[in-house]
């Protein structure tokens, strides 16, 4: 997926998962899968458990279903899960159970 970046946006800044996550926050719903795209596959520089939680707080709280399954479908690859990306109580409980194991 493609991301097109405000004109004002200088992404050798954009160096802190929180950057990101504010524009997330304020990103249309038609933009947000490719951001979770961008987050978990380009931003390597950002610890697992940083771009976890964020996939996390993605299946917790986003209102756009596209974007659930997008998290959905990262986090349960992540996890080795066979599971429905959309099964958020489950993965949540994956995670829950599993947090520990990262840094």
């Amino acid at each position: 997926m493609t991301i097109l970046w405000p004109n004002d946006i200088d992404l050798s800044k954009l160096i802190t998962i929180k950057a990101l996550r504010q524009i997330y926050e304020t990103a249309p719903s038609t933009t947000k899968p490719a951001l979770i795209e961008y987050i978990w596959e380009k931003r390597v520089d950002i610890s697992k458990k940083d771009r976890i939680n964020f996939l996390i707080d993605v299946l917790q709280y986003d209102k756009s279903l596209l974007a659930v399954e997008y998290a959905g479908r990262y986090f349960a690859k992540e996890m080795n899960l066979q599971i429905n990306p959309i099964a958020v109580d489950d993965l949540l409980e994956s995670w829950k159970n599993s947090k520990d194991k990262y840094k």
